[in-house]
């Protein structure tokens, strides 16, 4: 998924997605919320063999990616 939005600093984009992480641009905003969401999100991925990334999407904005395991090609004996 990407986004356009205002971006996360370094440290932010370190902490995304621990339980209970707002990023500033959040807090300062009318926006509410308890910082739960993206956690919950990493905990699913992760009991169901799934990962979750962020990265900067630039110019602006958030890339996040969530991957899981790759099937398997072989056919049955």
């Amino acid at each position: 998924m990407l986004d356009d939005g205002p971006g996360l600093s370094a440290e932010e984009l370190e902490r995304l997605g621990e339980r209970g992480f707002r990023a500033q641009a959040t807090r300062r905003r009318a926006t509410r919320g308890s910082g739960l969401g993206l956690s919950i999100v990493r905990e699913l991925c992760h009991r169901v063999g799934f990962s979750l990334t962020f990265a900067p999407n630039p110019p602006r904005g958030l890339k996040v990616v969530i991957e899981g395991p790759r099937a398997s090609t072989s056919e049955p004996a």
